[in-house]
């Protein structure tokens, strides 16, 4: 079956285009995770296997404004699709997958032998193969060993240039040379004295070692009277900056009385190394409002907001948030996504796809998806 598009490089080029862009610090937040990212590539394969490009891009523009619905609600969707959509035009004008061509090989065929002409071996000096012919005397080159097979007797004013004793042979050290009778070890070399033309006897080694010795202990005693360089002081991470913050206790507004609890445990965290607390404090007085539903207040929107600063650590952010969850609020906190499991229950993802699909049969996409199709797509 011929696929409308290679996923993998749609989805390549899409991370490409996506890092170019400095404006997608949200999308590239959500769709470089791994899980979201491994569902989005099924997504791109599942599009590229349908029989009409059209209805492809269709499933794969469903699959993104989904995620946006139920997952993320602040993923720009429409903005992600007009980065794909181009991508996926661009690969099905293309041809989608082709298949490979060999390219013909300049050997002969196999199983196909010809007879070299004897004229053909001119050029080459070498006599053709299996052709043997007799070598004349003249031509040979006489060898600088003596032939196999064959032993001489060696002089002895040959062994004059060695002054090693033959091998094999062992000798007694003289007593004026050591200092006391003793035998080499066999094997060794250790206490062989050399001939007396011009040799080094054992006491003189032994003397040279003596001075090498004093040499260096003379030397360990001088550098010892000079002045030491200090190393470089280690570099220390900052310091968080210590700001006081007054938490009024006797505060009616739950919004006010919310926000000082925060911005407390802030100024006593990690964080503070990072974050610039006039900032947030100014976030927190214009945002917190709209983070509450009902008697609930949504952690998640700040967590995004803290997560894109530079440089903050994760696991100063994951304490900073727990320790947040346990202290008592006036209202009930929703924790962030990524310090929860996110596993839907059956029952839930039941009701949720009846839900998608009724949506879709009152929607003018029912013209052109089949509900019953879409029903097994999302089981």
């Amino acid at each position: 079956m011929a696929l409308s598009w290679r996923a993998d490089e749609v989805f390549k080029k899409l991370s490409a285009r996506l890092v170019r862009e400095e404006a997608t610090g949200k999308i590239r937040q959500y769709i470089f995770q791994a899980d979201v990212s491994k569902k989005f590539l099924g997504a791109l394969k599942q599009g590229a296997l349908e029989a009409s490009p059209e209805d492809g891009k269709e499933l794969v523009r469903l699959w993104l404004f989904r995620q946006r619905s139920l997952e993320n609600q602040n993923l720009p969707a429409e903005r992600l699709w007009s980065f794909l959509e181009p991508l996926l035009d661009q690969a099905i004008e293309g041809g989608g997958e082709r298949p490979r061509h060999r390219i013909p090989s300049k050997r002969p065929p196999t199983g196909s032998f010809r007879a070299i002409r004897k004229d053909e071996h001119q050029a080459d000096r070498r006599p053709p193969t299996g052709s043997f012919r007799a070598i004349p005397s003249g031509d040979r080159i006489p060898p600088r060993r003596p032939p196999t097979g064959s032993f001489r007797a060696i002089r002895k004013d040959e062994h004059q240039a060695d002054r090693r004793p033959p091998t094999g042979s062992f000798r007694t050290i003289r007593r004026d040379d050591a200092g006391a009778k003793h035998t080499a070890p066999m094997g060794s070399r250790v206490g062989r004295v050399e001939n007396e033309e011009g040799g080094i006897s054992v006491a003189e080694r032994l003397q040279a070692a003596r001075e090498t010795l004093a040499r260096a202990e003379k030397t360990k005693k001088q550098t010892a009277s000079l002045p030491r360089i200090k190393s470089a002081p280690k570099k220390q991470t900052p310091a968080p900056k210590r700001v006081n913050i007054e938490i009024d206790d006797s505060s009616t507004d739950p919004i006010e009385r919310s926000m000082s609890m925060i911005l407390g445990m802030l100024a006593a965290s990690p964080l503070m190394i990072w974050i610039n607390f006039e900032s947030f404090q100014l976030y927190l007085e214009r945002r917190l409002p709209e983070y509450l539903e009902g008697d609930v207040l949504d952690l998640q929107p700040i967590w995004e907001n803290l997560s894109l600063i530079p440089s903050v650590q994760a696991d100063a952010l994951e304490s900073f948030f727990e320790e947040l969850l346990r202290q008592d609020f006036p209202y009930k906190l929703r924790p962030p996504r990524a310090l929860v499991d996110d596993t839907l229950s059956a029952e839930s993802v039941a009701s949720e796809r009846e839900r998608m699909i009724n949506i879709l049969r009152g929607s003018s996409l029912v013209r052109w998806v089949d509900p019953r199709k879409f029903e097994g797509f999302l089981k």
